[in-house]
């Protein structure tokens, strides 16, 4: 008997044509709104021959998620902090109109994002093929897959949300910050698929001319001014969240 079935998700309920409950599938995997499960610990190479059909997939930018509770759980609660961090910092700047706008997208956009906790992997099916370190067993549990096309953008998030650039070769971080023209830091956030997040420089003084990936996310921090004197943690959970978002 096959160790795998493809799965649909239905409002109701989602088992097997044997009505094998999904609590008893050890791994399931998400793939485009639908979900495949698996008897068997799969190797991530299975699962990527069996799910990604495309032959344009961008591998650098593609990820896996755990979907498992606890760690979502631990997200909305971080999610909740800010949501209402920011509400409270809508309400303080009543008589500043332009800032609580700012402040609105902001907030409405951490709202919509999915969360999920990344796992530590690149995805590389030629790479799983040949190399034992880039193909492991999953563990049990439920994971999202995402993988799709190069896109070809530069997006940047700080107050009043996300903007998106057209990726330029040789182009610096600094550059897309200043395109940005109503943000300011002397470091921002880089976060980019497969790596971990890093702070970078992007002010006159102390910036480089490194060029950055297309795909790449940059947070600028909301400043001090701002967030200092009464949440103190705000940036902190942004970036905590912006790590464990999903791409849309």
């Amino acid at each position: 008997m096959s160790k795998w079935i493809v799965l649909t998700l239905t409002v109701f309920c989602l088992k097997l044509a044997a009505q094998q409950p999904v609590s008893e599938i050890p791994v399931l995997v998400q793939y485009q709104q639908q979900w495949q499960g698996y008897f068997e610990r799969p190797r991530i190479q299975t699962v990527l021959a069996q799910q990604v059909k495309l032959t344009n997939v961008h591998w650098p930018s593609a990820r896996l998620y755990s979907l498992e509770p606890e760690a979502l759980a631990d997200l909305e609660q971080t999610r909740s902090q800010v949501l209402e961090q920011l509400r409270l910092l809508i309400i303080a700047a009543a008589k500043e109109p332009q800032l609580a706008m700012q402040l609105q997208e902001t907030r409405q956009q951490i709202a919509r994002w999915q969360l999920a906790k990344p796992v530590a992997l690149e995805l590389n099916p030629n790479l799983a093929l040949v190399r034992q370190q880039h193909n492991p067993k999953l563990s049990k549990g439920q994971y999202l897959l995402v993988a799709g096309k190069r896109v070809s953008t530069v997006s940047v998030f700080g107050l009043g949300g996300e903007r998106f650039f057209m990726h330029e070769q040789q182009r610096p971080a600094y550059a897309y910050v200043q395109q940005a023209t109503e943000l300011y830091s002397d470091t921002v956030w880089l976060f980019s698929a497969q790596k971990p997040a890093r702070e970078i420089p992007v002010a006159a003084w102390n910036r480089t001319e490194t060029a950055i990936a297309t795909g790449t996310l940059l947070f600028v921090p909301l400043t001090d001014a701002l967030v200092e004197q009464d949440f103190p943690e705000l940036n902190q959970q942004i970036k905590t969240l912006l790590v464990h978002r999903v791409p849309s």
